[in-house]
C-alpha cells in the first residue's frame, strides 16, 4: 500500500493532466457527433501527431511542450479551415469525403513513424506517447495543461451561445447572424487546440478514444444536448480516474487501461440500462394485463 501511495504521488502531475484532457476532449466528440464530422474529428489527432514529428525533426527541442502545441495547432487549424472552405472537398458525396477524412488518418500515422524511423530525436520523443506513457509530465507541463484548460473553458463560456447555435444546426445559424463565419473560425480553434494539446501531452490513441468512447456510450440515454455534453464529461472523467489508478496498482501504461476502462464501463452500462427498461416493460406489460 505504502508502494502504490509513493507512485501515485510521483505520478500526480500526468494523473491530473490526464483528467483536464477528459473534460477537454469528450465534449469536442460530443459536438462533432451532433454535427456528423466524428471521422473528421478522428482523423484530426494522427495529423497533430504527423505535424509534432516533423516539427521535432526540424529541430523543435521536446522540452518546449508549449510552442509544439501552438504550431501543430496553427497547423490543425489551417487544414481544418481548408477543408471547410475547399469546394471540391465539400462537393463530393458523404461517402466520398468520409474516405478522404479516412485517408488523412491513415497518412497521419504513415508519416509519424517514418518520421520516427528517419530521426533518433523524433523516435525518443514520440515513442513512449504511442506505448500509452504519460508518466513524463511534470511541473511545467501540469501548469500549462491547466492555464490551457482554463482559457479554453472560459472561451466556450463566454461564447457558448453561438457556439451551441452553431453546432446544433449550422445552417440555421447562417441563416440567422452575420457572425457565422467568424463563430466556424472559433469552433476550430477550439478544436485544433485542444486536441493538438491532448495529442502533445497524451498521444493520439487517447485523444482519438476520447473523442469516441463517451458519447458511444452514453448517446443512448440522453434526453437532450445539454445531458450529453454533462455525461460524457462525467463518464470521461471517472473511468479516466479509475482507469489512471488501475494502471498504477498494475504497473501498466495509463492510456491503455484507461481506455479498457471505459470500454468496460460502457458495456456495463449499457448492460444495465437495458435490464432495467426490459424490466419496467415488463412491469407495464403485467399491470396491463391485470386491469
Amino acid at each position: 500500500m505504502n508502494e502504490f501511495i509513493e507512485l501515485f504521488l510521483f505520478s500526480l502531475f500526468p494523473f491530473f493532466v490526464s483528467l483536464f484532457i477528459s473534460i477537454t476532449i469528450s465534449p469536442l466528440g460530443a459536438a462533432l457527433y451532433i454535427r456528423n464530422e466524428i471521422l473528421y474529428g478522428i482523423s484530426l489527432p494522427p495529423v497533430g501527431m504527423g505535424a509534432i514529428a516533423l516539427l521535432l525533426l526540424f529541430g523543435l527541442s521536446d522540452s518546449m511542450h508549449w510552442l509544439l502545441h501552438l504550431i501543430a495547432a496553427f497547423i490543425i487549424f489551417l487544414v481544418t479551415t481548408f477543408l471547410s472552405q475547399s469546394e471540391k472537398f465539400q462537393a463530393v458525396s458523404h461517402k466520398r469525403r468520409e474516405m478522404e477524412l479516412a485517408s488523412f488518418f491513415i497518412f497521419g500515422h504513415t508519416f509519424t513513424y517514418l518520421m520516427m524511423a528517419w530521426s533518433t530525436h523524433v523516435n525518443q520523443h514520440l515513442e513512449y506517447l504511442l506505448k500509452g506513457e504519460m508518466l513524463t509530465i511534470h511541473r511545467q507541463e501540469f501548469f500549462y495543461y491547466a492555464s490551457l484548460l482554463t482559457m479554453l473553458f472560459v472561451f466556450t463560456f463566454l461564447n457558448r451561445r453561438n457556439l451551441f447555435a452553431f453546432i446544433i444546426d449550422e445552417e440555421f445559424y447562417s441563416l440567422s447572424t452575420n457572425n457565422s463565419r467568424f463563430t466556424n473560425y472559433n469552433y476550430k480553434m477550439v478544436l485544433a487546440i485542444g486536441i493538438t494539446g491532448a495529442v502533445v501531452f497524451s498521444g493520439s490513441l487517447f485523444t482519438t478514444a476520447l473523442l469516441v468512447l463517451p458519447t458511444l456510450f452514453t448517446i443512448s440515454f440522453t434526453q437532450n444536448i445539454r445531458q450529453l455534453f454533462i455525461f460524457v464529461i462525467l463518464f470521461s472523467l471517472s473511468t479516466t480516474l479509475c482507469g489512471f489508478l488501475l494502471a498504477l496498482w498494475l504497473d501498466m501504461p495509463p492510456v491503455y487501461i484507461i481506455i479498457l476502462t471505459m470500454l468496460l464501463a460502457g458495456i456495463s452500462l449499457h448492460g444495465i440500462i437495458s435490464f432495467l427498461i426490459r424490466t419496467k416493460k415488463e412491469d407495464h406489460q403485467e399491470d396491463s394485463s391485470l386491469i
